[in-house]
């Protein structure tokens, strides 16, 4: 399993000459306040860039005045960034309540009527209940475990004439009565790739 990043243990190990941060979402009341103020690579860097989605600057800078940036274009820059269509995954519960139920689901495919995409992932040792308005194919990415009452794997070498068991189809019936994906494995996640057809009502409101 690839160890994941510690952030907060990266941004206060030391001091950075330039810091360059991309992020869709931004909030500059918490980043002025907290990141600034206590993580040692922000406090002391003299070169700070911050490069955020169009959509997420105009708000911030047309909101309420209380919630506006005080100390950008003074201690940091902001760049709005524009790119056709959405670039970014949209997680589709808080992530904190999923990661305390052991797994994380986003969208990465919404922005069209035609079709659309989520990525589930679950946690080693642990299990799922998720529903969807749509029935959909699966592909297991990564892992091992159970879909429902079906094995899934990531297979390492498919020879000739052999079956696999990353591929599956899930009913509309089903996916709205809610389908249990369990991960087996003590030490990598599980992950899956789902994907819908034209007129997905869960991703109707995410269209562009």
């Amino acid at each position: 399993m690839i160890k994941r990043l510690d952030l907060h243990q990266l941004l206060d190990s030391g001091s950075f000459d330039h810091a360059a941060i991309l992020t869709y979402t931004f909030d500059p009341i918490f980043f002025e306040e907290y990141c600034l103020a206590n993580f040692e690579g922000l406090h002391n860097c003299k070169s700070i860039s911050v490069l955020l989605d169009r959509g997420t600057y105009d708000k911030i800078v047309t909101g309420a005045q209380t919630d506006r940036p005080k100390k950008a274009n003074l201690r940091y820059l902001l760049h709005p960034v524009s790119v056709p269509g959405v670039f970014h995954p949209k997680l589709v519960r808080p992530e904190k309540e999923m990661a305390d139920a052991g797994y994380s689901e986003k969208w990465v495919t919404y922005s069209t009527p035609y079709y659309s995409a989520k990525e589930l992932t679950v946690s080693p040792r642990r299990s799922v209940t998720v529903r969807d308005a749509a029935a959909y194919g699966l592909i297991v990415v990564q892992g091992w475990g159970t879909v429902g009452k079906m094995e899934v794997e990531t297979p390492s070498l498919i020879r000739y004439g052999q079956m696999t068991k990353d591929e599956l189809f899930v009913t509309a019936g089903v996916a709205q009565r809610g389908v249990t994906v369990a991960n087996r494995s003590d030490e990598e996640d599980l992950v899956l790739l789902k994907h819908f057809g034209p007129g997905n009502p869960d991703a109707k409101g995410l269209e562009k």
